[in-house]
């Protein structure tokens, strides 16, 4: 009787060893889960971030357009009012 006392210490022990195995098993497949899971996040946001920047690159552009012309403009409206003054100088004086 005093032996089957040991088995069952040794018993529960190589029990113990089991679950303790299974347990960092499992906690290696999580942390192998987690690491895939976060590498993914990566790559979308690295594709999100790509995506609107060429998104604002593009209407950047555009902008620069619209402003390219109003500058053209202004850079003619300086022109004739610096003319009709010249005239009105010339006509006065």
């Amino acid at each position: 009787m005093e032996g089957d006392g040991d088995q069952g210490e040794g018993g529960r022990g190589a029990l113990y060893k089991v679950a303790y195995e299974e347990t960092v098993r499992a906690l290696s497949e999580q942390q192998m889960a987690i690491d895939s899971l976060r590498s993914r996040a990566g790559l979308l946001l690295h594709r999100d971030l790509s995506l609107k920047m060429r998104s604002s690159y593009a209407e950047g552009w555009a902008a620069l357009g619209t402003l390219s012309t109003f500058l053209q403009l202004a850079s003619v409206l300086l022109v004739v009012e610096v003319v009709l003054w010249t005239i009105a100088i010339t006509v006065v004086g």
